[in-house]
């Protein structure tokens, strides 16, 4: 018995074999998915795809593909800012470097 392939909304699973947990790539037709992780659905003993009583729906763990939706913790978005600093001074100190070389070389040609 394997439980049978099943579209949820956002992946299309394929067949499922029973007490297995079945891993898909998150979908890369959405935009904001993390494209490099995996979505997970488990099928049980009876060959049917483990269903939550209380959400009336087939349970599936997309946790992987919603990394990039989750805020930052207060360490990573310190990291994130100072390196996007670290970018915005770096190109703009070779931006004025470059300005000052074409001045010289004018003032030098007159």
């Amino acid at each position: 018995e394997v439980c049978p392939p099943d579209w949820d909304g956002l992946i299309c699973w394929p067949h499922g074999s029973f007490g297995q947990v079945t891993k898909v790539p998150c979908p890369s037709y959405i935009y904001d998915f993390n494209h490099k992780g995996h979505a997970y659905r488990k099928c049980d003993a009876n060959g049917s795809w483990v269903f939550v009583e209380q959400w009336n729906k087939t349970w599936t763990n997309y946790s992987e593909c919603l990394r990039f939706l989750q805020p930052l913790s207060d360490d990573e978005a310190r990291q994130d800012f100072f390196e996007r600093l670290y970018v915005m001074y770096t190109t703009g100190y070779a931006v004025s470097f470059s300005s000052l070389l074409v001045a010289i070389v004018i003032i030098g040609y007159f």
